[in-house]
């Protein structure tokens, strides 16, 4: 994110590591996507990008609509990033840090992405009630 988008600089600097992590990973694949397109910011801190009341945020939501990304985040990143522990389910997975969570939800809907304060983020109207 390269930005403070949260207050905690270890959420920040974590979000930055994953998405070095990602990006790494997307490109070994043999086509060009741009990932963007794929993977945006959710929940509470989206909605708070674009404009929802400022709340104390601990659990970061992100989410993807592409299954080889979805993979890297189940398979790769929990090794990758040291945490406290991980939970996998069939549509999310989720990493536990000290004074902080990220969760990762697959969806099968096309994204709305906008740009919200320089974040990728999933469009307000789009997250689902139980990330607010």
């Amino acid at each position: 994110t390269s930005r403070n988008a949260f207050n905690l600089v270890s959420a920040n600097r974590t979000i930055d590591r994953i998405f070095f992590h990602i990006n790494e990973h997307y490109k070994k694949i043999p086509l060009t996507l741009d990932i963007n397109d794929k993977f945006a910011l959710s929940g509470k801190a989206a909605a708070i990008l674009q404009g929802a009341s400022v709340v104390p945020v601990n659990q970061i939501v992100l989410v993807t609509n592409d299954d080889f990304l979805m993979s890297v985040i189940r398979d790769v990143i929990p090794n990758e990033i040291a945490n406290k522990g991980v939970l996998k389910f069939k549509d999310r997975t989720v990493i536990y840090f000290d004074g902080f969570i990220v969760e990762f939800w697959k969806v099968e809907r096309t994204l709305t992405i906008v740009i919200a304060g320089g974040i990728y983020s999933q469009l307000i109207s789009e997250i689902p009630s139980e990330l607010l």
